[in-house]
């Protein structure tokens, strides 16, 4: 196993990365991730943050492994503007924190993904600062991935690593939708 309690971090706290940036692939390095670490039979958990709870790709492909659990607790695209949009968002995202915060102190996983969280912050749905208090709570073997663009700075400040993803090119931009299998 990969936890604390086998061996993982014996001389050092578990890192916190932020995943960020406008391009693609921030969820996808959680999932990798979480899907690796899981094989090793170390519990993880993804908890998405704006992800509607539908049955998409990555959902169904979570369910098949061992020791891994996602968990999502959105409304869906962010449309601040529709009537009573943010509202409905601002309750998702107090509950999927809440739910986040007894996870994490919970001790039962080796890593836990906070999908989506940067942009949940960067909306307003949950504040930097519940973040920041949350990584200087963390158990000290927990590792977290906290991801999603615009991730706020006090939280790349507080993490151990920062990765952006950028886009070069991507067949969005000519118009292609998003494909089964690829995007979702």
């Amino acid at each position: 196993k990969l936890s604390n309690r086998g061996g993982r971090y014996r001389d050092s706290v578990a890192p916190v990365e932020v995943i960020t940036g406008d391009g693609k692939g921030k969820t996808t390095y959680c999932l990798g991730k979480a899907a690796l670490i899981s094989c090793f039979e170390t519990p993880c958990a993804i908890l998405q943050f704006i992800k509607s709870p539908h049955a998409y790709g990555e959902v169904k492909a979570i369910n098949k492994f061992p020791n891994l659990r996602i968990n999502t607790m959105g409304e869906g695209f962010l449309d601040m503007d529709e009537k009573g949009g943010k509202q409905k968002h601002l309750n998702a995202a107090a509950l999927a924190w809440e739910i986040a915060a007894k996870e994490i102190s919970s001790h039962k996983y080796g890593l836990v993904a906070l999908d989506e969280i940067n942009i949940a912050t960067h909306y307003g749905l949950i504040s930097a600062s519940q973040v920041k208090e949350m990584l200087d709570k963390k158990p000290e073997d927990l590792q977290l991935l906290l991801s999603g663009r615009s991730a706020h700075p006090e939280i790349m400040e507080a993490a151990t690593a920062v990765i952006e993803m950028k886009e070069i090119k991507h067949p969005f931009s000519k118009g292609v939708k998003a494909r089964k299998g690829i995007e979702f």
